[in-house]
């Protein structure tokens, strides 16, 4: 069900009851699916309304909505350090690849993950892969994955990235641009989720490629869209550093406090734990944040001695 405060952001994308139907049961499976977070489950419809707001304005900047259509799925987050819920738009491999298909220099894009089951032979990173499996079922572990380019004039790269790789990936994604919350509906949505991962470990080298073939415009659209993903952990990495920052200022004031006082180091480095000599020092405390030294007035009057202080006769500090 989506809540109302949704629907009404959802209505302004399009005109007419008959297309805002057809916008309400597209994203409809975005808003049924339940996620994981911890012991405890979260859906899109507790998401902010300004959150989903963001996320339409972000896809709709990137050319990703058309008329009926949002071509992204809509998910949810927990912000990592606000705790507050939020939509995240979430692209598919078919959405992240539609700039290279377009641009007339590949012939064709495959990205693939290896399982265990797979029969798969590399004959190294400028020919192309056999990869044979069962596209209903993919079982046994993971072993990595792979993006194949073939150009249009024959070439073909292949760059791949291994489970360790791929995994260390997902984690990161979960930790940092979801909050902990698990993002994925189903097995094939968790293994479109890694392709994804692989795509774009492999955006750097595509991209270089784009601008020596004079493709610079679809360079520019794979930047775009690698930043839909990439700033959730930008954002993430400049807050830590100012909380990393503050923690050291607080623990910098905390020393300060702590720390002995002038009263305190005199008394112990130049006179001892005890004066007996013109003072009768009752205790001097051994926990330096409480800073409590008890000094009481001498029984005799107190006679100035050339002792590199200053000594008063009634107590005022030294």
């Amino acid at each position: 069900m989506i809540p109302s405060s949704h629907a009404k952001i959802l209505n302004a994308l399009v005109a007419g009851e008959l297309a805002f139907n057809q916008l309400y049961n597209n994203v409809s499976v975005d808003y049924s699916a339940v996620y994981a977070i911890g012991e405890h489950s979260i859906t899109l419809a507790e998401a902010s309304p300004d959150s989903l707001e963001r996320s339409i304005n972000k896809l709709d900047a990137l050319s990703l909505i058309n008329e009926t259509t949002i071509n992204a799925s809509l998910r949810v987050r927990v912000e990592p350090f606000s705790k507050q819920i939020e939509v995240v738009p979430e692209l598919s491999t078919t959405a992240l690849l539609a700039p290279l298909l377009n641009c007339e220099l590949y012939q064709s894009v495959v990205v693939e993950l290896i399982f265990d089951d797979d029969e798969f032979v590399m004959h190294g990173p400028r020919e192309p892969v056999e990869h044979s499996f069962d596209t209903q079922q993919r079982t046994g572990n993971l072993n990595g994955g792979y993006v194949q380019l073939c150009l249009v004039d024959g070439g073909t790269t292949v760059i791949t990235m291994s489970p360790e790789e791929i995994n260390a990936a997902v984690e990161l994604t979960i930790s940092q641009k979801y909050g902990d919350v698990v993002p994925f509906r189903s097995a094939e949505d968790y293994h479109d989720f890694m392709k994804c991962c692989v795509l774009r470990r492999a955006f750097n080298s595509i991209q270089s490629a784009l601008v020596a073939g004079k493709k610079e415009s679809a360079a520019d659209d794979m930047s775009k869209l690698a930043a839909l993903h990439n700033d959730y952990f930008e954002a993430y990495k400049e807050r830590s550093t100012v909380i990393a920052q503050q923690n050291k200022q607080l623990s910098k004031r905390r020393f300060v406090i702590n720390a002995p006082s002038k009263a305190m180091e005199v008394l112990s480095s130049s006179m001892g734990e005890h004066i007996e000599r013109n003072l009768k020092v009752v205790s001097v405390t051994q926990h330096p944040q409480e800073q409590v030294e008890q000094l009481v007035e001498p029984d005799e009057p107190i006679a100035e001695e050339s002792s590199g202080y200053q000594v008063v006769e009634e107590f005022g500090g030294w």
